[in-house]
């Protein structure tokens, strides 16, 4: 079964999309690539931003360690269904 890619407009097999259980058809509406593309150009165009807010912003730090252990460490066997619920859980809160 294929899906086409909302960037990058290219039909794809679902082993090319992300996981997303929130979602109608259990898949993210952008591919595996497009998404590492968009992350790589957004560190990049905001890098400084970002390195100046994780040494200056103690709780974003604070986030951004925990958010980094709970999917390492409950990868697969963690109780939430998507990790959109996990980042509203640390956004709330922080």
């Amino acid at each position: 079964m294929q899906k086409e890619c909302k960037i990058c407009g290219i039909p794809k097999n679902l082993t090319e999309f992300p996981i997303a259980r929130d979602r109608k058809d259990g898949y993210r509406a952008e591919c595996k690539m497009c998404m590492i593309k968009y992350k790589k150009e957004y560190y990049q165009n905001h890098k400084k931003y970002l390195e100046e807010r994780y040494k200056k912003d103690i709780l974003y730090k604070i986030k951004l360690n925990l958010e980094c252990r709970v999917r390492t460490n409950f990868k697969g066997n963690f109780p939430i269904r998507s990790y959109n619920e996990i980042n509203w859980l640390f956004s709330s809160r922080i």
